[in-house]
């Protein structure tokens, strides 16, 4: 990249991270308090609307997204016409939702339910607007605006949730959380969709982006499908406690993996986007892409994985004991989606993302047929059924951007290679803490892992800021070429 181009890029970087953090401290710390405040019978009936609403708010919120972000030429008729068509579908759900409340709630057999479905009918509207206007700030690479807008709404939301919980509003807290979230970030985002250009509509548009969109709207449900699946066939196995340590430590390594994954995808897909048509620029940015990705990320979950012991020791409830077992293998599996994230961010920047989709398809099947044959009865069995499949599927996973994107697979493993370095480095690092530290108690071994395996990132991030330098002027891949935003 120029000069010019490297600074935008690590601009953009860093409000990208910025934004991830963000929603990480708000969505997630801010729930954990609501639901200390409101209790479980509460929270399980907010999470029951929720789960309702982001089925509701799915295909809005992904059918045209990355398909504006991907497109290589987006005009005004682009732009009406996904923007019309996203929010028609949405109309037709909200009106679906309203009118099935009553039925859902007798179904459950929770009256309250209805009026929290209610509330919660309305945000499809608001997340088509949120989808459309996000992906025309991605695709321009406005990540501050992007950034400050979502930290706001986020702020807002878990104030009102705040609020709400503290004046004993019970299920209320948690859906005001979630649905003044995306209704604060639509309001935001209003005033700068240009109501003017989005006049024009045209069918075989909207057919022609939907088209695409569909097929990206497919790795999400095949990917979010798994996991649902996975703890529907778990709980005819396992005992609830097993399978809620299970769940548990789960939800610890998705979240973090989320929240890298959805982080280089934001960043790195508009990049790939612009370069479509230049095979040496797709191959030059797929390989930095993968080397600054796994070499700053995935030491993270190496780390994680080595203190997983100490640090579920350290929180002192002997319930959550296994845990610290079964963390290491999800952080297994987590590494490989790092890996494999920069591959096929691209694939779906040049338009073939049933590459992908024909990949998660095989990891699904082989996650629900290892769980059918095995039958676990331990945690350890069940995290193994969740893991081998996405390590056995990693070759695959790098050898399908072979073709469309040019890059072999040498090619793919060379730029890991600077990760395993730094994870190495990590390890050794704490591994030898952990040796020094043997005889203290479990907080301070865990106190001087942690130093050391800081210590040892910080020098890797040294390391690789030298090397990026260094393998950027090798590379001549040239300044980003500008993309009108829309």
């Amino acid at each position: 990249m120029a000069p010019a181009a490297r600074g935008r890029f690590a601009n953009s970087a860093l409000w990208v991270a910025l934004e991830m953090l963000g929603g990480s401290v708000f969505s997630s710390l801010g729930l954990i308090v609501i639901a200390g405040l409101i209790g479980p019978a509460d929270l399980g009936l907010a999470a029951i609307a929720l789960a309702l609403a982001q089925i509701m708010n799915f295909l809005p919120e992904t059918l045209f997204h990355d398909a504006i972000v991907q497109r290589r030429r987006l005009t005004a008729l682009d732009i009406g016409s996904a923007f019309w068509s996203a929010m028609m579908l949405a109309i037709g759900l909200s009106g679906g939702a309203a009118l099935a409340a009553g039925w859902i709630a007798r179904w459950y057999g929770q009256p309250g339910l209805s009026s929290l479905l209610l509330a919660l009918a309305v945000l499809p509207i608001a997340s088509a607007v949120v989808s459309i206007q996000t992906a025309r700030l991605r695709r321009a690479m406005r990540f501050r605006l992007l950034t400050l807008r979502a930290t706001v709404s986020r702020a807002l939301a878990t104030a009102a949730g705040l609020v709400l919980a503290l004046m004993g509003c019970g299920a209320w807290a948690v859906v005001a959380q979630y649905g003044i979230g995306i209704g604060a970030l639509a309001l935001l985002h209003a005033p700068g969709l240009n109501w003017r250009r989005l006049r024009r509509f045209s069918l075989s548009r909207a057919r022609q982006i939907g088209h695409f969109g569909l097929k990206c709207s497919s790795l999400y449900f095949l990917d979010g499908m798994r996991g649902r699946l996975y703890f529907m066939l778990l709980g005819q196995y396992l005992p609830l406690g097993v399978l809620g340590q299970v769940n548990l430590a789960w939800r610890i390594a998705d979240s973090l993996t989320a929240v890298t994954t959805v982080g280089i995808v934001r960043l790195y897909l508009p990049l790939f986007a612009r370069a479509q048509g230049n095979a040496r620029r797709l191959r030059a940015y797929l390989h930095e892409s993968s080397f600054l990705a796994t070499a700053l990320l995935a030491p993270l979950f190496v780390g994680l994985a080595l203190s997983s012991a100490d640090l579920v020791g350290w929180l002192g409830a002997a319930k959550w004991q296994g845990m610290g077992d079964l963390l290491p293998w999800l952080c297994a599996g987590a590494i490989v989606a790092i890996i494999r994230t920069p591959s096929w961010t691209a694939i779906l920047a040049v338009g073939q993302p049933l590459l992908t989709a024909s990949v998660l398809a095989g990891i699904l099947v082989a996650t629900l047929g290892a769980v059918v044959i095995v039958s676990p009865e331990t945690g350890m069995q069940a995290v193994i059924c969740w893991t081998a499949p996405l390590l056995l599927s990693l070759p695959a996973s790098l050898a399908v951007a072979g073709r469309p994107i040019g890059a072999t697979l040498r090619e793919q493993v060379a730029a890991l290679l600077p990760a395993v370095m730094c994870a190495g480095t990590i390890a050794a690092a704490m591994i030898g803490a952990r040796v020094i530290a043997e005889p203290k108690a479990g907080g301070e071994r865990l106190v001087y892992e942690l130093a050391a395996g800081a210590v040892a990132y910080l020098l890797s991030l040294w390391w690789v800021r030298r090397v990026v330098r260094e393998r950027r002027g090798a590379m001549g891949v040239g300044a980003v070429p500008a993309v009108p935003a829309g």
